[in-house]
């Protein structure tokens, strides 16, 4: 671990891209996969009931597990001494259990309200079926934060990949078979493959000489469960606000719609974020262990955003130039409705890349209650440009919401950042934000004026500059 933590900056975050990003790269083709697959059986109605029971699902298991998967990372990687490390993982993984059992009560007791506000009264049992999910969630978030927090990141990988291969494998099936009968089942068997390939790979991390009890269970866990209380409240608020606005969508437009919205947000959000996801796993704890060190902050902060943006900045061109042909690879003729809405969204994520970074910087320091005033702050803005937009522009206008809301993110993140924290920025990652800016809104000015050819040549000659410089970083990264 001391030879890993030694490696030079640069190197590290693009040797976490490479790791996590190798993995996430195969999980995505399989849900590319799996969702080209439920949009062809199921349709744009089954994509839209998978979406609802998702987010569902998402929304209780945030609410319940006191953010534990985030918040405990912080306090197993600032552990000293074996020991110590051993008894912090037995106090994780005591409250992953507690929390998991709390979850699964409270999906039970909620679920004919979360029933009667999208779907209807007659999917109750189907919501219900969800608290199984919330329960195993919970375990394997214990598990996997174990991993992070330890550094046995390719153990994280691997259960992440093997995970998704064997929920794939298992559940696609039920799609062809059992039509939308099998959207709640095929989700039960996803997240149980998940848990089990996290138990095979888990940390391999002995119990301590004394087991801690009840008392030292509540005390040591009482710093991570606080903080883990504030990212809740922000956590549940922001996928309340996913599951209102859903509901809102539903209601005012159609089941259909809230497919090609969620199809549409899943290609922008979740697919670019591969790189986001792949950074977290190295940057999250490594940025915990250095965050009363000013210097250390501003350069790792600085470092982690300049090699974000030298990958998005091609593969969001890419995505811009190519969106008509995405769309036709992953969903069906009828979601080409969307193409407008994926190609302006994905001028926002530079700013989502930044301000993510800073984000980051919220969560290490542990301050929970500043962390809620900007994820609540997100939420309210997501709502109210999504509802105003899609009323005024329909699915494109979602498209100018996506980068206003990341944009105001930005805002609030850089305000704390610069003003409450008093830190800054490197000159060479400030330019690296101005050219990623301008990239972006040239990209998307050159796909509707010279078409997709015109915007695929412009992305080979950003590709250039970005991916040589990325290889000099790799070769040269500045040790701290």
């Amino acid at each position: 671990m001391d030879a890993i933590r030694k490696e030079p900056l640069s190197r590290r975050i693009i040797r976490s891209l490479g790791m996590f990003g190798g993995v996430q790269g195969v999980m995505i083709l399989f849900s590319v996969v799996r969702t080209k697959l439920v949009a062809l059986w199921l349709g744009s109605e089954g994509v839209g009931m998978f979406s609802i029971f998702n987010s569902a699902l998402d929304m209780v298991s945030g609410a319940t597990q006191l953010s534990l998967r985030q918040s405990s990372v912080r306090d197993i990687s600032m552990a000293t001494g074996e020991e110590r490390v051993r008894f912090m993982v037995s106090v994780v993984m005591r409250w992953a259990w507690t929390l998991g059992i709390a979850g699964a009560f409270v999906m039970m007791i909620f679920a004919p309200l979360l029933a009667e506000w999208t779907l209807g009264s007659e999917f109750t049992w189907s919501f219900r079926l969800l608290s199984v999910a919330v329960f195993i969630l919970s375990l394997q978030n214990g598990w996997q934060a174990v991993m992070q927090g330890t550094e046995h990141l390719a153990r994280l990988a691997k259960a992440q990949l093997y995970g998704a291969i064997a929920g794939f494998v298992v559940s696609v099936p039920l799609y062809y078979f059992f039509g939308l009968a099998s959207i709640v089942p095929s989700i039960l068997i996803y997240t149980a493959s998940g848990v089990t390939a996290t138990f095979l790979f888990r940390a391999p991390i002995e119990k301590p000489a004394v087991m801690p009890t009840l008392t030292d269970t509540a005390r040591e866990g009482r710093r991570f469960i606080k903080l883990g209380f504030f990212m809740t409240v922000s956590s549940f608020v922001s996928l309340a606000a996913g599951y209102v606005f859903f509901a809102w969508l539903n209601r005012n437009s159609s089941t259909e719609t809230v497919g090609y919205f969620s199809a549409g947000y899943t290609v922008v959000n979740r697919y670019v974020g591969i790189v986001m996801t792949s950074l977290a796993a190295e940057y999250y704890p490594r940025l915990s262990r250095i965050i009363d060190d000013r210097q250390s902050v501003i350069e790792h902060v600085s470092g982690e955003i300049a090699v974000m943006l030298k990958v998005l900045m091609p593969l969001s061109v890419f995505f811009i130039a190519f969106s008509s042909q995405i769309i036709a690879i992953l969903y069906t003729s009828d979601f080409e409705v969307i193409v407008e809405f994926i190609s302006l969204a994905m001028a926002g994520t530079v700013f989502r890349a930044v301000s993510w970074c800073m984000a980051f910087v919220i969560v290490a320091k542990g301050n929970g209650k500043v962390y809620v005033f900007t994820e609540v702050l997100s939420s309210v803005v997501y709502l109210a440009v999504n509802v105003t937009s899609y009323t005024l522009y329909g699915l494109t206008g979602l498209g100018y919401a996506y980068c206003i809301w990341w944009i105001c993110y930005t805002l609030s993140t850089g305000f704390i950042y610069f003003r409450f924290y008093g830190y800054r920025l490197s000159a060479v990652s400030l330019k690296i934000i101005c050219a990623a800016v301008i990239v972006a809104v040239a990209a998307f000015a050159i796909r509707f004026t010279a078409g997709w050819a015109g915007a695929a040549l412009f992305g080979a000659v950003v590709s250039v500059p970005c991916l040589l410089s990325l290889r000099k970083d790799y070769g040269s990264g500045v040790e701290r």
